[in-house]
């Protein structure tokens, strides 16, 4: 031994290396013996075993030096009589060589100046101490960001940068914010294996072939526009100085017309670390640098938050940061952070949620193209380490659905002044205030967009509302008179109740018209079942202000029966269906019987629910823009097929299409949600009188079976009325009943082809409340997706 006066290489050649000690810090004796298979174990000294043949064979000394790339990147060196990690020992530390693309050690100096007091090799610095002391070995390799987005590591893993080579590799995890694994990979197809670390490729050939490290940064645009061709790696220039300078990373960004300031809002309280961290900078690293992030912390008691907010400040001027006083509750935190806002917009942000990357420029962007004032997105729910558990597609603005619950959530950017004028969050709101302040600015919006890209990341986390409903209690209750305010700031007479599930409320208007309504039921049954089936409509119903017109077959006329319907107190007129004509020829002919100021379509195989199922289509049908009201089928019908918000393109039969083109947003937003509806349907639904005799009916003959309220529907959005759907009408299909529509197979595809020839534009552009984002979720090819529902489109 050493200690007792032997040569340590002596000890190390003649049994050291057999009892697998090391000969120094940049020889791992184990690490390099790792590196055999079974069948391949060498029974030589492993050092002289790595200097004459192992590095040629892609062998590592230690985790921290790759010979082929030392080779490969040094090509002035001649290697065919010295080994790479001899020359890097000799002269290639001192030089400033890489001894792989995750360490540099004139990066490490700079960063750390106070080990030049050390000496010696940095390297054997940073495998000592930096390592573990969590130091940053160069540009590419982030110890702190790998660390927030795996916050396991913090008690798993000393050396960080030796778990993402050993493991962080093979699990996809990306070492900088600037870099995209996935993406890198999908554009080099099958040039890339599985085993093969991407970033090192990226920087090794990637970069000088112009590809892209993720989907924002373009380092052929970034070199030509801010390194003149230099030999500085454009992706190294942009982590240590770009991204601070608020450089553009690609053109797209840069030849914006329009490049509005949006300010990021985000109250702070107790967040934990690396949330926080996260959240920091996934607006730090936008695509788009014209950004301000205005942070309030709400008087946290965590001690490592303020010491956390300050360093970022510190670190970008754009960064600014407010510590209260005393703690004012997140809505009181999100006004103190906006009025450190200088931006044209402001943005709202949870201190434990992230931005996407391209955030900030969709935001710009569509501001540019639309002029809006309020916008919204889509998001996702993610986890403690950033996977994804769901998405939210969310619908365009639909102003009813958002009085039934907060669908809109995140991320929510309004013009300033709007803000201004609606005097921004209502402090005694906390746990809804982000819901009280969207429905007030909706009010005053002269545009609201939304932007069907997922845009936020929403983090569920152990006290977070979006996965743990029974949390936040009060958040409930300041939901619920969040809508009373907004009911009553727009004049609205209603009571909003509590419902089963938690954040989701009824409004139940006053009824203050009480409008005569044409209840038209084609009934195809026989004579008993007519009897009892009108018995049930008239004892059950509560609305009292409405007759009944019966479209019936000649057969079933006896004296019973008109006898019978003298003697009830509803008006009920019959209607012979004497022509072979489908329903829409039908309810045509039972117009002019219709005295009603609205004509309530009912299937006759529904029997009635509840008796509130005509006064909650009353409650819409007062209101002077509602041109067509649908209610709520409960039930399985017999043949009838089912339709789900993913569609079944492969699926021929225009009866399912007719259905998946009514029922798909509903489906999606919630059949227990009231909501505004492209395409009602008309089994049970009333329509306005004006409306019906305006279109003069049904169109009977191209739409005489399946088609005619699709139809009429398209024509109620043209002509300015709106269409809405109420699961309060509830009404419940009959078990013993099969419900087949009249016409054949072929005359209901005529039916279809007729109704996109005349409706195809407005199929193309699609139904406003369905976000098509749920048929790419699914897999589905949107090009096949419109094909198959605005029919062929050139």
């Amino acid at each position: 031994m050493a200690s007792q006066g032997e040569d340590p290489l002596v000890h190390y050649i003649r049994g050291g290396w057999r009892e697998e000690r090391s000969p120094g810090p940049l020889f791992d004796l184990r690490y390099y013996l790792s590196q055999f298979p079974e069948d391949e174990k060498i029974d030589v000294e492993p050092l002289t075993h790595f200097m004459t043949e192992g590095w040629r064979q892609g062998r590592k000394p230690n985790p921290y030096f790759d010979p082929l790339y030392y080779a490969q990147v040094n090509d002035d060196v001649d290697f065919s009589g010295v080994n790479p990690l001899t020359h890097y020992i000799k002269s290639g530390s001192t030089e400033g060589r890489q001894p792989i693309p995750y360490f540099s050690p004139h990066f490490y100096l700079r960063k750390y100046p106070e080990i030049t007091e050390y000496g010696g090799d940095p390297l054997v610095h940073y495998i000592r101490h930096g390592g573990s002391e969590r130091r940053q070995p160069s540009p590419f390799f982030d110890p702190q960001w790998y660390l927030d987005r795996t916050p396991i590591l913090a008690d798993e893993a000393d050396d960080l940068l030796r778990h993402y080579l050993e493991y962080g590799i093979r699990e996809g995890k990306s070492p900088i914010p600037v870099f995209d694994p996935l993406f890198y990979r999908a554009g080099l197809a099958e040039k890339l294996g599985e085993a093969e670390d991407p970033l090192a490729h990226y920087l090794r050939t990637g970069e000088k072939e112009g590809c892209r490290p993720c989907a924002w940064f373009d380092p052929v645009y970034y070199n030509e526009r801010y390194l003149d061709d230099g030999p500085v790696s454009p992706l190294g220039h942009y982590l240590t100085e770009g991204v601070f300078n608020g450089l553009y990373p690609n053109r797209e960004t840069a030849d914006l017309p329009q490049k509005p300031t949006i300010s990021v809002v985000v109250p702070v309280y107790d967040v934990a670390a690396h949330h926080l961290n996260n959240c920091i900078r996934s607006v730090l690293y936008q695509s788009y640098p014209h950004w301000q992030l205005c942070l309030a912390d709400d008087c946290s008691t965590l001690p490592h938050v303020r010491p956390l907010l300050e360093e970022w400040a510190a670190r970008d001027q754009r960064i600014r940061v407010v510590f209260l006083e005393t703690n004012r509750g997140i809505a009181g935190a999100t006004n103190a952070a906006a009025a450190l806002a200088d931006g044209d917009y402001l943005g709202f942000l949870d201190n434990d949620d992230e931005l996407a990357s391209e955030c900030l420029f969709q935001i710009a962007r569509t501001v540019t193209d639309t002029g809006a004032d309020l916008l919204y997105s889509d998001e996702d729910l993610i986890g403690d380490d950033g996977r994804r558990f769901s998405i939210f597609h969310k619908p365009d603005y639909n102003p009813e659905l958002l009085l039934c619950h907060n669908y809109v959530t995140h991320f929510v950017v309004t013009a300033k002044n709007l803000w201004r004028e609606v005097g921004g969050c209502t402090e005694d709101r906390s746990g809804a205030q982000d819901y009280d302040l969207f429905l007030r600015l909706a009010e005053g919006a002269r545009k609201i967009v939304h932007i069907p890209i997922v845009l936020y990341h929403w983090r569920a986390s152990e006290t977070s509302t979006s996965i743990d409903h029974s949390q936040k209690e009060y958040a409930d209750e300041a939901g619920r008179r969040s809508v009373i305010d907004a009911l009553q700031r727009r004049d609205i007479e209603a009571e909003v109740l509590s419902t089963d599930l938690k954040y989701f409320y009824r409004v139940k208007r006053e009824l203050y018209l009480l409008p005569l309504l044409s209840v038209v039921v084609r009934w195809n049954g026989d004579r008993q079942g007519l009897g009892s089936w009108l018995q049930d409509l008239l004892q059950r119903t509560i609305y009292t202000n409405y007759e009944v017109i019966l479209i019936v077959d000649r057969e079933i006329i006896d004296a019973g029966l008109e006898e019978h319907l003298l003697s009830v107190d509803q008006p009920v007129r019959l209607v012979i269906a004497d022509q072979p004509a489908g329903l829409a020829a039908h309810y045509n002919h039972a117009l002019p019987h219709c005295d009603g100021d609205y004509v309530v379509c009912v299937r006759g195989d529904l029997d009635i629910d509840d008796g509130y199922w005509l006064s909650a289509l009353v409650e819409y049908c007062q209101r002077p823009d509602a041109g067509i009201v649908a209610g709520r089928v409960e039930g399985d019908a017999i043949d009838v097929p089912e339709v789900t918000p993913i569609p079944e393109i492969d699926n021929d039969s225009p009866w399912y299409y007719a259905q998946f083109v009514q029922q798909a947003s509903i489906l999606l937003n919630g059949l227990h949600c009231p909501q505004n509806v492209w395409c009602p349907s008309w089994d049970c639904c009333a329509v306005n009188r004006d409306l019906f005799d305006a279109c003069n009916g049904f169109d009977a003959d191209r739409f005489p079976d399946l088609f005619a309220m699709h139809d009429l529907g398209f024509k109620c959005l043209a002509a300015g009325f709106k269409s809405y759907y109420t699961p309060y009408c509830r009404l419940h299909l009959r078990n013993d009943r099969r419900y087949i529509p009249t016409g054949t197979e072929e005359s209901w595809k005529r039916e279809q082809q007729a109704f996109q020839d005349r409706w195809r534009s407005e199929l193309v552009q699609g139904d406003p409340y369905y976000n098509r984002g749920t048929v790419g979720e699914a897999g589905i090819d949107m090009a096949r997706f419109l094909a198959w529902f605005a029919g062929a489109v050139s």
